[in-house]
Formats: C-alpha cells, structure tokens, sequence
C-alpha cells in the first residue's frame, strides 16, 4: 500500500533548513505544492507559506530544547511519580512524604495491580461470616512483584481470617457484575461450597480466574468464569 507524504518530505526538510523549494525552471520563487488529487495552483495563486506547515513541529522541537539547556535537576517532592528499576522490572512509586534526608515514604503501582474480580467471597459459619475475598481488591500487590515472586495471586489463610482450629463453614458468592458469573470448586458451585476449618485453611485467586482452596479435608481447584 502506498501512502503520500503531505506536506512531502522535500517542503518539510526545506523549512527547517531555512531554505524555501523552487519550481523546475523558476529561480527564487517558492514552489508551488498542490494536495495529491488536487489541481496544482496557479502562479496567480499566493501559496500557503510553508514555515506554517510545520510550524507545531518547530515549536516543539525549539520548547524541547530549552528544557535539554536548563539541564535542571529534577527534585523529589510529594505527590511526583518516579520509576524504580527492582530486578530488571519497572516500578512507579508515588512519593507521599520524606521520612530523614533521602530516604522516602511512597505508594508503588504496578500493571499486575490492575487484576481484580467482581465478586465477594464470603465465609459463613455458627451465625458467623468472614470477607475472604472483597471485590475489586488487587489480586497480585506491587509487592508481590517487588520482590520477586512467582506464584502470584490473592491468599487469605485461616490467621488472616481468624477461623477457629476446628469445624466447618460454608463459601458463599456475592457477585456485583451485571454479567452471568460461574465459579466452582471441584465441579460443585462455590456457592454453597462445604470446608473444613483447620490451620492449613488456605484460599487462592489466581489473575487467570483459577481458585485453589486448601483445608482440613483436602486440595480443592475450581475456575471463576464470566
């Protein structure tokens, strides 16, 4: 597929070298340059001047290069967003405020804080209920990423949720999408789904919507599709 250049690349160049293209045949006079498709000008005609063709580029290119002259050191003050290199990936951190001398407080962000699900987990038990999941909470923290990991996903364990060393509750799914949601474990809804409770209790979402759940009766996997 070819694709004309407008303004061509002649007329482009010529402006920024200061010089101004001429007719074949003519000399000193602006050459006239016609759209393609067009009926080319004629010599009655007063061309558009070619400087205002490109004059934004010009401006950029010259604001560009006063900024490259200040050479000015740019300074860490709260609310600026910096990029930190860990481990060969690419971090923000959203500086919040100075601690002592160089040493910073701040918020990192991080693509992988993007996956979220739209659905509640809840754990029921003895007129009791746990938030296992919230919706769209982060399924993978920057953190996570910082430092390496590479099993990334959302874990909450029988500590974090402060179940009681014996017993059994019920996973319950509270979904906050206007669109048809499927969650399962071990072919069964996860709504409704049985476990027992005991220090190994692990719950698990993976970004790919993979569900791991570990308790006193087993290894359970299961899927969340919408």
């Amino acid at each position: 597929m070819h694709t004309d250049l407008w303004p061509p690349l002649s007329v482009i160049r010529s402006a920024f070298e200061g010089t101004v293209p001429t007719a074949p045949g003519a000399s000193g006079r602006e050459a006239i340059v016609a759209m393609p498709g067009t009926a080319a000008r004629t010599a009655a005609e007063p061309p558009r001047s070619v400087l205002d063709l490109v004059l934004p580029l010009s401006e950029l290119a010259r604001r560009r290069e006063a900024v490259a002259q200040r050479a000015f050191n740019a300074r860490w003050a709260p609310g600026r967003l910096i990029s930190v290199v860990v481990e060969g990936r690419l971090l923000g951190v959203l500086l919040d405020r100075c601690i002592q001398g160089d040493l910073w407080q701040g918020w990192m962000a991080a693509g992988e804080a993007d996956w979220a699900s739209a659905f509640d987990v809840l754990l029921e038990y003895e007129q009791q209920s746990r938030v296992v999941y919230e919706a769209y909470q982060p399924l993978v923290e920057p953190w996570q990423v910082a430092r390496g990991d590479r099993d990334l996903r959302f874990v909450r364990t029988a500590a974090d949720l402060s179940l009681p060393a014996d017993g059994a509750g019920k996973l319950r799914l509270v979904c906050h999408s206007a669109e048809p949601l499927v969650a399962t474990l071990d072919g069964a809804s996860l709504d409704g789904f049985p476990v027992a409770f005991g220090e190994e209790f692990e719950f698990s979402i993976y970004p790919n919507g993979r569900i791991r759940v570990v308790d006193a009766a087993g290894l359970h996997h299961g899927n969340a599709l919408t």
